[in-house]
């Protein structure tokens, strides 16, 4: 899409630490298996009036799948 001009993506840990990637199937570390505990959504749309401040529009949205269950 041409009005897009920017879509970043940030996760977040059941700590709050936040990550740039994400990959539950990784071979180790923190993220094996797991889901992220948020994402952040960061969206910047061209601005035609004024090409150097874009329409930006964020949030940041709870996975509540990411919290693991009690045998």
């Amino acid at each position: 899409m041409r009005s897009v001009e920017d879509l970043t993506y940030l996760f977040y840990d059941e700590a709050g630490r936040d990550h740039q990637r994400w990959n539950s199937g990784a071979d180790g570390g923190a993220q094996k298996g797991k889901a992220p505990a948020a994402v952040a959504i960061r969206l910047a749309l061209v601005n035609k009036a004024d090409r150097e401040r874009p329409h930006v529009f964020m949030t940041r949205v709870r996975l509540p799948l990411s919290r693991q269950e009690a045998p």
